[in-house]
């Protein structure tokens, strides 16, 4: 799980929910699709602490499970972007034939961690994933399953944008 994500004596309630739908805990349900209002809340349970806030913009409907998993596995890396705290602004575009989702992470001393560019693009000895490193490499093994294409940018000096392009 991403670092900062969670804290407190709940941490690990307030993440399983997340954990369960952007990993294998839809697997069975072949051609199933999540409600973005579903994905929301547990995107708040997730990001919202006393340190971190969100903020959410998306149409109202149903994105099939592959890609709710993608938005997921973005909105739990995030906050290592932001170990400081601040806000992680989640858009999802109108057009859910062909989405897009942006996530904007808004804090003192924004970055893109150069580790987890590294974990994304594949640069891991599998021997060394522990709890920090595996979010990123998952996330890009969900977007290669489907085809999309990630990318992390430094925004401005205190924002970073990780984006992805869902091609179909």
């Amino acid at each position: 799980m991403a670092a900062g994500a969670v804290g407190g004596a709940d941490s690990g309630a307030q993440a399983r929910p997340a954990a369960r739908l952007a990993g294998v805990g839809a697997a069975g349900s072949a051609g199933a699709s999540f409600d973005l209002g579903d994905v929301k809340q547990v995107a708040e349970g997730y990001i919202t602490t006393d340190k971190m806030t969100m903020e959410w913009k998306s149409p109202m409907g149903q994105l099939p499970k592959d890609e709710a998993k993608l938005l997921l596995n973005l909105i739990m890396v995030a906050p290592s972007m932001i170990v400081h705290g601040g806000t992680v602004s989640i858009v999802v575009d109108e057009n859910l034939e062909a989405p897009r989702f942006t996530i904007t992470t808004k804090g003192r001393a924004a970055t893109v961690p150069e580790d987890i560019v590294a974990l994304f693009n594949g640069v891991v000895d599998l021997e060394s994933l522990d709890a920090r490193k595996i979010q990123p490499y998952f996330l890009r093994l969900v977007a290669r399953s489907i085809g999309a294409q990630v990318t992390f940018a430094q925004s401005g000096e205190d924002e970073v944008e990780i984006s992805a392009v869902i091609a179909r």
